[in-house]
C-alpha cells in the first residue's frame, strides 16, 4: 500500500507539472516510476508533461540515462503521449 500511495503522489505532481518533485521522487527510488501509474489514474508522467507541452523538462529527463519513458504508453482512453499533446496545443 505504502508503494501504491508514493506512486499516486508521484503521478499528482506530474498532474499538476510540479516536475522538481517528480525528479526528488525519481531520485529516492529504484522504481521506474515514469511509466507507472495506479490503474484509477488517467495518465502517466509522459502524458502530464504533453498535456502542458512541457517539452523543456521531457527532454531533460529523457536525455539522462536514468530514465527510459515508454513512448507507446496509453492513457485510459487510449490515448498516446503526442496525441494528448495534440488535442491540447
Amino acid at each position: 500500500i505504502k508503494e501504491l500511495n508514493e506512486l499516486d503522489k508521484f503521478v499528482d505532481y506530474a498532474k499538476h507539472n510540479q516536475t522538481e518533485q517528480c525528479k526528488q521522487m525519481l531520485n529516492q527510488t529504484s522504481i521506474n516510476l515514469v511509466n507507472m501509474k495506479p490503474s484509477c489514474r488517467k495518465y502517466y508522467l509522459i502524458h502530464h508533461l504533453a498535456y502542458v507541452n512541457n517539452l523543456r523538462e521531457f527532454d531533460e529527463l529523457k536525455n539522462l540515462d536514468t530514465y527510459h519513458f515508454n513512448m507507446l504508453l496509453l492513457t485510459n482512453d487510449n490515448k498516446t503521449a503526442a496525441e494528448v499533446a495534440f488535442e491540447n496545443h
